[in-house]
């Protein structure tokens, strides 16, 4: 499979190596040329309207009819001015805001968990790649050797077209050996 690389964390696969001193992390993208971006445009919309709702509320029942043109273009103007110049700020902050109002799920793994194929891993099988954090407690932390997030690997047919999969994800914790005590504690949307 070929490896994009780019700034945006949406739809990004995730690879930690705790092999050396210090964790290296990478990113990569199953799509990068049609990847799909997240966007506030619709969260910030209702905040405005609702910031504004008093105002139109007054205008509305209070003033001439005119008044109700002048509302329209000062919501879709101050709009506007809020979400365009701001447009890469809203970006790189949506995986954030997305993650915030997420209800999120928690999974206990225990050493009886831990499987072997080629190596000790434990696998979260199947979740949307918004949130996934992890604390790893004695033996768990003690052997953790590489933590990874993947798309599953299908394609789906679009119009036209096929698309590669963005909306179902895995996640694997390899160990260096069996963890025999402690935890792997992982929320996860």
């Amino acid at each position: 499979m070929e490896v994009h690389n780019g700034n945006c964390a949406v739809s990004a696969r995730i690879n930690i190596d705790y092999q050396g001193k210090k964790p290296k992390v990478s990113f990569s993208y199953p799509d990068k040329k049609n990847q799909q971006h997240g966007s506030l445009f619709v969260h910030i919309l209702i905040v405005w309207l609702i910031i504004n709702l008093p105002l139109g509320l007054y205008l509305q029942w209070f003033v001439e009819e005119y008044s109700s043109i002048l509302l329209w273009i000062y919501l879709v103007v101050g709009y506007l001015l809020i979400y365009l110049p701001f447009r890469l700020f809203w970006t790189k902050i949506y995986p954030d805001v997305q993650a915030a109002l997420s209800f999120k799920k928690l999974i206990v793994f225990k050493p009886s968990d831990v499987k072997k194929e080629q190596e000790y891993f434990c696998e979260l099988p199947v979740f949307n790649n918004v949130v996934c954090d992890f604390d790893a407690v004695k033996d768990f932390g003690k052997y953790l050797k590489q933590f990874e997030i993947r798309e599953h690997n299908f394609k789906y047919l679009g119009f036209r077209k096929k698309y590669v999969n963005e909306s179902l994800w895995y996640a694997r914790f390899y160990f260096k050996s069996k963890p025999l005590n402690g935890e792997l504690r992982v929320v996860f949307k």
